[in-house]
């Protein structure tokens, strides 16, 4: 090796490691990110009890009222 080729090669490494650490960085947080989405996909919305309360009192006088016209 000629003094430019170690001089490139010492310029190149520390650009290739740092690189490579970053790379990792970005995949990790990427991974953490994309894991968080899917637990948050798969997570039940939160609904009130008092919302289904609600939605059965409806329509049972929905019913209720059917049959009276019926």
């Amino acid at each position: 090796m000629d003094s430019r080729e170690e001089f490139l090669a010492s310029e190149v490494k520390p650009l290739k490691q740092q690189l490579e650490a970053t790379y990792e960085t970005f995949q990790q947080e990427h991974e953490r990110e994309l894991a968080e989405a899917v637990d948050e996909a798969a997570a039940p919305e939160d609904l009130s009890p008092v919302y289904y309360k609600v939605t059965i009192v409806v329509l049972l006088l929905l019913v209720i009222t059917g049959f009276g016209w019926g």
